[in-house]
């Protein structure tokens, strides 16, 4: 028996080259494309999409509803957490008598996304520093003199992203001098 040439092995299936505007999520090789659409009286939509390897194939969808009374804010997308994790962040900003504000966070799951946190109040803010998220809100409202409905107090709360959830680790109570509650 004469040896030959050495067996050739089968390629692998490599992970797919994502389009243009594909992300990793999860780190994982996978990718997936964050998008957001302007429905105009419809309000915004944030969508997630999963590249097949030919086209994208729509995951998720966040709908804002109507503008009037809840818009997703300017700042939605995708962030970086940790070395290479990104979680969709979508804040919306409700029109009431006073500023209504609400904050979820997403993570991919695989199949599409899970929340990962959740936060809300009067007047709310957020902000990331690094893998926290700190989130603003008028924990009571009142006025100062005879002035406009406004905080009385701040209470600002911090979760960290530990790879996989959200975990506490910071809040501060700020009241604001001179102001009468009225709305606790």
């Amino acid at each position: 028996m004469r040896l030959t040439d050495p067996p050739v092995s089968e390629p692998r299936d490599a992970a797919p080259t994502p389009a243009a505007g594909g992300i990793s999520l999860n780190c994982s090789g996978t990718y997936l494309r964050v998008r957001i659409t302007d429905g105009g009286a419809g309000g915004k939509t944030i969508s997630v999409d999963n590249w097949d390897g030919a086209v994208w194939v729509n995951a998720w969808n966040l709908a804002g509803g109507d503008p009037m009374l809840r818009q997703m804010t300017g700042d939605a997308g995708y962030y970086t957490f940790g070395d290479c994790q990104k979680l969709v962040i979508v804040p919306f900003q409700h029109s009431n008598p006073q500023l209504w504000f609400e904050l979820g966070i997403y993570v991919w799951n695989g199949a599409g996304m899970t929340q990962a946190y959740f936060n809300e109040g009067y007047y709310g803010e957020w902000l990331k520093v690094g893998d926290t998220i700190r989130f603003k809100e008028a924990s009571e409202l009142g006025t100062i003199g005879s002035g406009p409905l406004g905080p009385c107090e701040w209470t600002t709360l911090e979760h960290t992203w530990d790879g996989t959830s959200f975990n506490q680790t910071g809040s501060v109570v700020d009241p604001i001098p001179g102001c009468t509650v009225s709305v606790p």
